[in-house]
């Protein structure tokens, strides 16, 4: 249904690109939950790259920096 109305490209194409775009930049392979068969519901789990985690840090910590500023200014 979702072909025939052009919602998607094809079938599993989404779940490929995801997978080989976390190869690509090095992050953690996609995970499915739950790995079993009595469950009726299926959840795929992306895990962001350390090294994306740690920019992520880094960029809050400089934007509280700039939000701490922008309101010390603001008071003059």
């Amino acid at each position: 249904m979702f072909f025939a109305l052009d919602l998607i490209e094809s079938y599993g194409s989404g779940i490929r690109r995801a997978k080989d775009a976390l190869a690509a930049n090095g992050s953690p392979d996609l995970k499915f939950l739950p790995d079993n068969e009595a469950d009726d519901y299926t959840m795929a789990v992306i895990y962001i790259n350390p090294e994306f985690a740690e920019i992520s840090e880094e960029e809050k910590a400089n934007n509280k920096k700039n939000r701490y500023r922008l309101n010390e200014s603001s008071r003059c």
